[in-house]
């Protein structure tokens, strides 16, 4: 099995990240609008929007994790049409914005006692697997664009975590 590369962006290449998901934005969206998926009118306030959020993504960590970079821990890797659909959700201007990612907790399950962590006061059940199941294809129908996995330990139940990672797409 072959090692999955990492890197971290700083300074100035950090900088050549952003310029390259700003440029790479601009000829989806552009095409986006020639296509007349957007209006006229929107494009540029879609921009502007998309524009506003990486200068709030500015002093975050930035990661290339084989060919994705990630930029926060709630938004999908870049490039992959998870990301575009995740920055499509800046086109809603009649509504309020629909969510780009959610949380999925498959177990509370843990042998550890962190003291910074609140599942130590989850006394309940995990929620039954085919539950589990049917909700997240429910929620990639209603646009999730991305799915944070955890616990507890997710590891400590294995044949969970592999079901509800084969289930998202």
């Amino acid at each position: 099995m072959e090692a999955i590369k990492i890197k971290n962006y700083t300074g100035f290449q950090k900088e050549l990240v952003v310029l390259k998901i700003k440029l790479v934005a601009f000829i989806y969206f552009t095409g986006q609008l020639f296509q007349g998926a957007i209006l006229i009118k929107h494009y540029v306030h879609v921009l502007k929007r998309l524009l506003f959020f990486l200068k709030k993504m500015k002093h975050n960590k930035f990661v290339k994790i084989g060919k994705r970079t990630k930029i926060n821990l709630y938004v999908p890797g870049f490039p992959s049409l998870a990301f575009f659909k995740a920055c499509s959700k800046v086109l809603e201007f009649e509504k309020k914005m629909p969510c780009i990612s959610t949380l999925i907790s498959i177990t509370s399950a843990c042998r550890y006692k962190c003291p910074h962590c609140y599942q130590k006061f989850d006394k309940g059940k995990d929620v039954d697997i085919n539950t589990l199941i049917t909700v997240i294809k429910k929620l990639q129908d209603k646009g999730i664009a991305f799915f944070n996995v955890e616990g507890g330990e997710p590891f400590l139940v294995f044949d969970r975590l592999e079901k509800v990672c084969n289930a998202i797409d």
